[in-house]
């Protein structure tokens, strides 16, 4: 970079922190960390039961009615009740694991934004930028996090109310789009999640998924399997991380499942809904393929995403391209659908930035490979076949050691599943990232272990190429 352009970064930088210290000031902040009374006055006027009982040797707890177990490596937790006790036993529950997780995500946020001045700035425009946040997120949910904001230990306060920064990490996600976009932002990962679903054998409907997060080690190695049971709406079962109360990744007791994968689009929007919690309702709400399409279709975003819809009591599924301004639903062609960050529907296919994401991602070819990988499949793929899927590290790569950086699996996914929608049946690998052993959990019977197969875990994973790999890349292999 030339002097010229140091100078004029720093000076931009610097008329940016300016402006943003005023729109960050008290009046703001007081407006957008105020918990508003009609919320307070909706909340027990006693905390639930705080006992937390712990058993085997850390590997279970349990609080009420709910606990939290590991199961062949995953967390896996159930909870029941009223909106604000499944926030505040969820965050009990999952306390001891929030500390290091929100390290994590701290320090991936610092080494995105490695300029203290700009993180300052940054702060003080996401502050701004998401002070009608609340007005977005439905009562319900406002009430769970509510509830989490007084069951877990607040170790950060220095950043914000733990009310308001839980809030803000639901919003992750969404918050990630906007600042990318900004000059001074950090740029976009070419990698991304990969989706699809497809008749199998038996006629069975198969979903499945990479949610490539980059947020920290903690969000693979403590992963939840977590089932809720609400007071109103459907049971469901979503794959997270401690903390959230939104989903990414779920299936529901009407054996309807729901994903997310990111997209690119011109349209914007101040703010909106944060697309974990358009899945989120969705999994609670929706009763059919259809009913989750109406309630994506009305949700105001304020980006743009990717819905993977599926229904396992009528074997359809549909990709939803949502953007804060457009809709398009694409169908699949004959017996699957794949999906990946770009949009294809007539709708949205020639938005510029959408083109622009195209050419400098690997969002077309992860699509073209799964659809290639797919269509070797003529009876369509069953629980082993979409798992070697969704491991695909490219094509030669079978014995070598990493991962091509533009593959389906680049050894960086927070969590990964197979679902048999039609059974109800969830697999989920146990990490690190898609290596590790897909574990089965059962929508109708979430409490047991299901008598199904598992997918054992990846031979890269299990003959030491995954650990050279990671050792050459200075990164942890546990």
């Amino acid at each position: 970079m030339t002097l010229r352009r140091k100078l004029l970064v720093a000076c931009g930088a610097a008329a940016l922190a300016a402006v943003l210290a005023g729109l960050g000031g008290y009046a703001v902040q007081e407006r957008v960390f105020r918990i508003p009374d009609e919320l307070l006055a909706r909340a027990p006027k006693e905390l639930p039961p705080a006992e937390v009982r712990e058993a085997e040797k850390g590997q279970a707890r349990f609080s009420g009615r709910s606990w939290l177990r590991k199961e062949r490596g995953i967390w896996k937790m159930y909870l029941e009740g009223e909106p604000f006790t499944v926030g505040y036993t969820a965050a009990r529950l999952t306390d001891p694991m929030m500390e290091s997780l929100e390290n994590d995500f701290l320090g991936m946020i610092k080494d995105k934004v490695p300029s203290s001045a700009l993180l300052w700035a940054l702060k003080k425009y996401v502050i701004f930028r998401l002070r009608a946040l609340p007005d977005y997120i439905d009562e319900e949910f406002k009430l769970e996090i509510l509830g989490a904001s007084k069951g877990f230990t607040d170790r950060h306060p220095e950043i914000a109310p733990l009310y308001h920064r839980l809030g803000a990490y639901h919003a992750a996600h969404d918050i990630s789009h906007f600042v990318m976009d900004m000059p001074l932002g950090p740029k976009e990962p070419i990698d991304g999640c990969t989706s699809f679903a497809a008749r199998g054998p038996g006629g069975h409907l198969l979903a499945a998924r990479n949610f490539d997060f980059q947020g920290g080690p903690g969000f693979d190695r403590d992963k939840i399997v977590m089932f809720v049971k609400p007071q109103k709406g459907y049971p469901f079962i979503s794959v997270s991380w401690p903390g959230m109360l939104g989903a990414v990744t779920g299936l529901n007791a009407r054996l309807v499942y729901v994903s997310i994968n990111a997209g690119a689009s011109s349209d914007t929007r101040g703010v909106g809904t944060p697309s974990c919690f358009v899945v989120r309702e969705a999994l609670q709400r929706a009763g059919s393929l259809e009913e989750a399409v109406e309630l994506i279709t009305k949700a105001q975003v304020f980006v743009s995403d990717s819905f993977l819809v599926a229904d396992g009591k009528t074997g359809r599924a549909v990709v939803v391209e949502k953007t804060p301004a457009r809709l398009g639903l694409r169908r699949p062609e004959g017996e699957r659908i794949a999906c990946s960050n770009h949009f294809l529907t007539a709708e949205l296919a020639q938005d510029p930035k959408n083109l622009k994401y195209m050419a400098s991602s690997s969002s077309v070819a992860r699509l073209k490979r799964a659809e290639a990988l797919l269509a070797r499949l003529p009876k369509g793929p069953d629980l082993f076949s979409a798992a070697a899927i969704l491991r695909d590290r490219g094509e030669g790569r079978k014995d070598a050691e990493g991962a091509d950086p533009m593959a389906i699996n680049t050894l960086v996914a927070t969590h990964s599943i197979v679902a048999d929608v039609t059974a109800g049946i969830l697999w989920v690998s146990a990490g690190p990232h898609q290596e590790g052993e897909y574990v089965p959990f059962s929508i109708k019977d979430f409490a047991s272990s299901p008598s199904v197969p598992r997918v054992p875990a990846d031979p890269f994973y299990l003959d030491g190429r995954y650990a050279r790999y990671m050792k050459v890349n200075s990164q942890a292999a546990y």
